[in-house]
């Protein structure tokens, strides 16, 4: 069991903590693994285990006008000290979350992000944030933060990964994995029974089971033990409620409704992945054409094409014809543009880039060539809101208008559009990272030395080491944030310090301990007789020490430390350098060759 405040080893049915003394009687305890709980605690964060709900007592009326009185001083105390605050002109956002750091300037409109920022700087690694809730990472254990700054998830389990849907994470924790919410709360206990899950939407999972043969299922994200579609190889996540799910070699489609997979379609023995507007491209397996059917499983369009159609966007879907040239479709499976290109993109806001053997640039529904880029770009992507991201011969990248004007120039390489905003780098040796809304104005500076996608207006930026949360603005809510990541910055390498400090000298006194051991008399006399410890690599430290017989200074390496990552010196080898004779030997000392025998060599604990 382990004390909710300082994280420490204790004996079960402690009160107080006897490594920090606090009291821990107000805690509960897990139904199942025993570990401290706050109270309220629907399911427990280290096994996964529901507990039991907590039955209020009605309080006495005695009490409840204590509370009250209570209540009065504080609201008392409270007008006193505001006006003590103001009437002295002390600002209560300069003062730091942390307690140390002063002088932090949290932006009055941007409160809850500018303290999310400074609470991130006790954790050592952040994640990409999703739907207003950040991974985090403290000594190499991973949890959950709100929006607000409370951790919702502790950090204890080795991976915590966004579900990529129904606003869920996936947690392991040694060799278990579970599914927590938004607010931390498991709905999928910690199990060793599953190996991996990919959540497919409308409450769905495609998960592993941890068998030899590797069985898959697709099984509700509240699973009770039964899965709803076994013998699975892949599956598609929901569109429209229906998943393509891949089994034996053959596909069949599914829709799911009222807690069960109902098959809609009969086997197929080919499908595209990509699914567009309602319509999935297969092929019936008796021709080896390919056709569409719907999310009804009806063929929609008959098996007529000779090979893979691309998916519908925009009312328009691309098909190649058996001499490999592309043209497009309607919904009714009428040829609308024949087929004369050697590569297309999807239509996007009734415009496709296309390249033939005379056009090349971007087509209408028509098939006019309407924007003529030969010599100048290519289009990625298609068109969004008017805009779309093109690329010249050097693979570097800008924006373009509907009108084939380039309103960002070929300097950067950029992602594709995420919450109305593209994340770019510039191109070169010295990349920084910034961003532009959709229609090419730029609206993060590129100072950033990495820059995540934007998620529900926020992003994970980075400079230097340090990662925090920039918002589309490029506001931190922190007004004197670089200020404050230097304080910080400070200060951590202060700490590193001591802390290096700390074990140089807790290992130079191992160092001591296993020479002396090994020797069977007190060759060293303390700490203070090994020097110049250097780090080599990881684990592995050399230092230096003098041997004085009374006629000979010798001096010896000590090669080879090994030190594991709690500080503990496992093993050294020792080897003499050079001897300094002293004048005057006196009759009856040590031999100088016995001395180095018992000096030299391999000493391991």
């Amino acid at each position: 069991m382990k004390c909710k405040y300082c994280n420490a080893d204790i004996e079960p049915d402690t009160q107080f903590c006897p490594h920090c003394g606090k009291d821990l009687t107000k805690f509960k305890k897990c139904i199942k693994c025993g570990e401290l709980l706050d109270k309220g605690t629907a399911f427990c964060p280290y096994c996964g285990t529901e507990q039991p709900k907590e039955v209020k007592k009605p309080k006495s009326k005695k009490r409840i006008w204590v509370s009250v009185g209570v209540f009065l001083l504080l609201c008392i105390f409270g007008v006193i000290g505001y006006f003590f605050i103001h009437r002295n002109g002390i600002d209560t956002d300069l003062i730091a979350v942390d307690g140390e750091m002063k002088g932090i300037k949290i932006d009055p409109e941007l409160k809850e992000l500018g303290k999310l920022n400074v609470k991130l700087l006790e954790y050592d690694d952040i994640g990409i944030p999703q739907n207003g809730v950040v991974p985090v990472n403290k000594k190499g254990k991973w949890g959950l933060l709100a929006e607000d700054g409370k951790e919702i998830l502790p950090c204890l389990y080795k991976e915590v990964k966004y579900g990529g849907c129904e606003d869920v994470w996936i947690v392991k924790r040694n060799d278990s994995i579970g599914i927590v919410n938004n607010k931390g709360i498991f709905i999928n206990e910690l199990t060793s029974s599953f190996k991996s899950y990919r959540c497919l939407g409308n409450g769905l999972l495609h998960a592993v089971f941890n068998d030899a043969l590797a069985h898959q299922y697709i099984i509700p994200i509240k699973y009770k033990g039964e899965g709803l579609l076994g013998d699975v190889k892949s599956a598609t996540p929901l569109y429209d409620g229906v998943t393509m799910v891949e089994y034996f070699g053959n596909y069949k489609l599914y829709t799911y409704r009222s807690g069960s997979l109902q098959a809609i379609t009969p086997d197929y023995q080919h499908f595209t992945e990509e699914f567009g507007e309602g319509m999935y491209c297969v092929s019936d397996g008796w021709n080896g054409k390919y056709g569409f059917v719907n999310t009804k499983g009806e063929v929609a369009i008959p098996f007529q094409f000779e090979k893979p159609c691309g998916a519908f966007s925009d009312g328009m879907a691309a098909f190649t014809d058996s001499t490999d040239l592309i043209g497009f479709i309607n919904k009714s499976g009428e040829i609308v543009i024949p087929a004369q290109y050697f590569y297309v993109d999807a239509f996007s806001e009734g415009l496709a880039y296309v390249v033939g053997d005379n056009d090349v640039g971007f087509i209408n529904k028509e098939g006019k060539l309407v924007i003529n880029t030969m010599g100048r770009y290519g289009g990625l992507g298609g068109f969004k809101k008017g805009f779309c991201v093109v690329v010249n011969e050097s693979d570097i990248m800008g924006i373009a208008n509907n009108k084939g004007e380039l309103v960002v120039p070929f300097k950067y390489v950029i992602s594709e559009l995420s919450d109305d905003v593209y994340v770019a780098c510039t191109s070169g040796d010295n990349i920084k990272y910034g961003a532009f809304s959709y229609n090419g104005k730029q609206i993060i500076p590129f100072k950033y030395d990495g820059l995540s996608d934007f998620n529900n207006g926020w992003a994970l930026a980075r400079l230097g080491e340090r990662q925090f949360i920039i918002n589309k603005e490029g506001k931190t809510g922190v007004m004197n944030f670089e200020e404050v990541l230097a304080m910080h910055n400070e200060k951590i390498q202060q700490s590193k310090q001591t802390e290096n400090a700390e074990l140089e000298e807790n290992i130079k006194k191992q160092i001591v301990e296993l020479i002396n051991e090994s020797n069977g008399w007190k060759v060293l006399s303390g700490p203070s007789a090994v020097w110049n410890l250097q780090k080599v690599s990881d684990g592995i430290y050399k230092a230096e020490f003098m041997q004085e017989t009374q006629n000979e200074k010798m001096d010896y390496e000590i090669r080879n430390i090994e030190v594991d990552k709690n500080g503990k010196v496992l093993g050294l080898e020792t080897k003499r350098v050079g001897i300094r004779p002293k004048p005057n030997k006196p009759d009856g000392t040590m031999d100088v060759d016995e001395l180095i025998d018992r000096m030299t060599g391999r000493i391991r604990r």
